[in-house]
């Protein structure tokens, strides 16, 4: 039996494993789906960001009616991102299928989903759909080429002003559309802002980090979850996220732009919020003399 080829270049595929209906492209750096496939393999990172098989899961009939996987576009610690062709439309689609949540969770989850789905708005990533592989949630988004914000920094583009202020508009029009229907971001960071064709920045993720609240992941602290930079006092000291924490990672965020601040250990960082050492932040930004320190000082409140 010939081995699978890459549709991208036309080079043998590896397999992920035995069976493995994923296949590496070493020639185009790609993992590709096989055509026709009925079930995948859902692929999560480690600590230290190396790939690991989480589990493999049986495509149902309905989906694969409705989507064809093309390849992986990422992996993280919550799951797999495909690049999927939805049959009906034409149209090219993400989808993201997340690691097993408990059913509370599941449920809260599709509840929030049909929300999420409702949000029409410029400036938050379009979701399509939400549903369940084999118990695992999976959300279906617009694809974006653009690139997050993370991507950028980290090749070196230093925003200016006018761009720094026109993502962070973009990010607070958008956040602004979710509050209004009740949802809470809970994890908003440079790697969950995408960026459109057109340049505009929107939100991705949303809803997301409830799966990851279900699943009691630890940080070097204590039982708390998020990502420590951009975390809140009160998310710091393991209460309910609000808009209000939302609010607070965009003033760090904006503060990382700034003064192009990389932030620092997380243990560091945690202690910091709890103790309430926010004021450390804001002495920093001082320096940045743009007329916006004003905003950026209460966008960083630990009492906003």
């Amino acid at each position: 039996m010939s081995s699978p080829r890459c549709p991208r270049c036309g080079s043998s595929l590896d397999p992920v494993s035995a069976g493995s209906t994923q296949g590496n492209c070493s020639a185009c750096d790609s993992m590709m789906v096989a055509a026709g496939a009925s079930e995948i393999s859902l692929l999560t990172r480690s600590d230290s960001g190396e790939p690991r098989l989480e589990s493999r899961l049986v495509l149902s009939p309905e989906f694969r009616t409705a989507y064809r996987l093309e390849r992986v576009l990422g992996q993280g610690a919550m799951g797999t991102v495909f690049l999927a062709l939805h049959l009906s439309t034409g149209q090219i689609r993400a989808v993201k299928v997340l690691t097993r949540p408990d059913k509370t969770t599941l449920a809260r989850f599709f509840a929030e989903g049909k929300v999420l789905a409702g949000v029409s708005h410029p400036n938050v990533l379009k979701v399509y759909d939400v549903g369940e592989i084999g118990g695992h949630p999976y959300l279906a988004t617009e694809y974006l080429e653009g690139g997050t914000l993370r991507q950028r920094l980290a090749g070196g583009h230093r925003l200016d002003l006018a761009e720094i202020v026109r993502v962070m508009t973009d990010c607070l029009n958008g956040l602004e559309a979710c509050h209004e229907r009740g949802i809470v971001h809970r994890d908003f960071k440079p790697e969950n802002i995408l960026f459109a064709a057109g340049g505009e920045a929107r939100l991705a993720d949303l809803g997301i980090a409830r799966i990851r609240d279900a699943a009691q992941h630890l940080t070097c602290t204590g039982s708390l979850v998020g990502t420590p930079r951009y975390m809140s006092p009160e998310q710091a000291r393991g209460e309910v996220a609000t808009a209000a924490s939302d609010i607070y990672a965009v003033g760090v965020v904006l503060y990382e732009l700034l003064t192009r601040w990389s932030g620092g250990r997380p243990a560091t960082i945690l202690h910091g919020e709890r103790a309430g050492l926010a004021e450390g932040r804001r002495r920093r930004t001082s320096c940045v003399h743009f007329g916006v320190d004003p905003g950026h000082r209460a966008l960083g409140s630990s009492d906003r």
